[in-house]
């Protein structure tokens, strides 16, 4: 973690701890939430190495046996950063709250980056409905139920994780091209080393439309429309301009068809259709069945066609670390206005709206 950029965090905590400190009159202050649900936005990556949690689960890489198996990249990007501050006082971000405000912070952080792995997104879809339904769009009903709270950061940071595919489109179509690459840079590697090919991995057959297709309609479209029911300033711009991406990813799609033989024709269609279990080939556990109003499918297979961004969210560059730890960039495409280059390094977007 850079040194200047913790003792920022520290003095913005530090600052808010201290006004809610003032403000209290009784009982513990709260947690800045708003900082925490920020803070969680920019250290839910830290350390990613360009893979899935598949891979890391099926290769019993080091990752996946210090953490059990159990969403071992969001629990090393945790690790990370808190065992980093635990050593080292000068990126302790939390140095400036009190204590009980610095175990609470922490607490949720941790609830928050946990929540941003994909295994548990239709099930926390379907929690957040049950929550506006019991709580209604009052801000006084979600503010007396902590739980509540902490339900409503995960899924704003869970919402901005997916928020890639709502940018606008010539933005979106940049990093769904270089994410795509990135997913083939670990298909290689599977195969390679004798693994289940992850799906969305294969340079074979695999149509970068016809992913996104899936993954907008069976994935950020009905979610960000149960958000909306509580938010509805989302249907003034974010839900418009997933609805007309999508409507553009339809347009190349059926330029790719019209373009493409006959069986690539049919395996592109395909892609944008759930697999059943049994020809996935990669997946071990199938998750419950669940669906929107228009759509029921399989949360362990609805994306096939956008396996990356269903583990992750991600919407980092083409970059894969190697047992070397030597990272092979794939030609990234140049930066969106919204993305920062540091020190030649992979691209990551300037706002919250990604990883």
């Amino acid at each position: 973690m850079n040194t200047r950029a913790s003792c920022w965090l520290r003095c913005c905590l530090g600052h808010q701890g201290k006004r809610e400190r003032e403000r209290a009159t009784k009982g513990p202050s709260r947690v800045p939430q708003v900082m925490s649900v920020l803070v969680a936005a920019m250290l839910h990556d830290a350390g990613h190495d360009g893979l899935n949690n598949s891979y890391h689960q099926n290769a019993a890489t080091e990752r996946a046996l210090a953490f059990n198996d159990q969403s071992v990249q969001e629990n090393y990007h945790l690790s990370t950063v808190l065992s980093r501050m635990a050593r080292d006082p000068s990126v302790d971000i939390f140095a400036n709250l009190a204590q009980a405000q610095a175990r609470e912070a922490r607490r949720l952080i941790i609830h928050m980056i946990l929540g941003t792995d994909m295994k548990g997104h239709f099930k926390c879809v379907q929690g957040f409905k049950l929550l506006i339904g019991t709580n209604g769009k009052d801000p006084a009903n979600w503010q007396a139920d902590s739980s509540s709270l902490d339900q409503l950061c995960l899924n704003i940071l869970h919402a901005a994780d997916l928020s890639n595919s709502s940018r606008p489109f010539p933005i979106a179509h940049r990093w769904a091209e270089a994410v795509l690459e990135e997913f083939f840079v670990q298909g290689d590697r599977e195969k390679a080393e004798g693994l289940p090919v992850s799906p969305m991995c294969s340079r074979d057959g695999t149509v970068l439309p016809a992913s996104q297709i899936g993954f907008i309609r069976f994935v950020v479209l009905p979610y960000y429309q149960v958000l909306a029911d509580l938010l509805p300033s989302m249907n003034e711009h974010i839900v418009p301009q997933l609805e007309s991406n999508l409507e553009r990813w339809k347009e190349l799609d059926a330029e790719t068809s019209a373009q493409a033989p006959p069986a690539a024709a049919a395996e592109e269609e395909a892609a944008t259709k759930p697999a059943k279990a049994d020809e996935r080939g990669s997946s071990t556990e199938d998750l419950d069945e669940v669906g929107d109003d228009n759509h029921s499918v399989d949360s362990d297979s609805v994306l096939g066609s956008a396996r990356g961004a269903i583990d992750r969210g991600r919407d980092a560059a083409a970059v894969c670390t190697v047992e070397s730890g030597t990272r092979n960039h794939l030609a990234p495409p140049p930066p969106p206005p919204d993305v920062v280059w540091v020190d030649g390094q992979e691209p990551r977007a300037a706002m919250v709206g990604g990883k």
